[in-house]
């Protein structure tokens, strides 16, 4: 997996992309200030961003809908998409 994430990379400094979010106190308190419906899509098994992750932010935001995805990691695989993509189509045809 390591060898083929490095093969399809352009830029390695590309998967740092991630670190400028530690600081995250100016924002995290001011969850309540989303009126748009989320749609949050989790899997269970999440090594990066554990899914109590997912359950806490579906917590913040008032009328959001969590789509718990049940054994998926932090990656969607091809097989994920219908259930996905289905989950959006109800969402956005609110």
């Amino acid at each position: 997996m390591a060898q083929a994430d490095f093969d399809r990379t352009p830029n390695l400094l590309t998967t740092f992309n991630h670190a400028p979010l530690s600081d995250v106190g100016e924002w995290t308190g001011r969850l309540d200030e989303i009126a748009a419906p989320a749609l949050i899509i989790h899997g269970t098994d999440d090594p990066v961003l554990p899914f109590a992750h997912g359950q806490a932010l579906h917590a913040a935001l008032r009328g959001s809908t969590l789509l718990a995805m049940d054994g998926v990691g932090h990656e969607l695989h091809r097989p994920d998409w219908p259930l996905i993509l289905d989950a959006i189509e109800r969402h956005t045809a609110r």
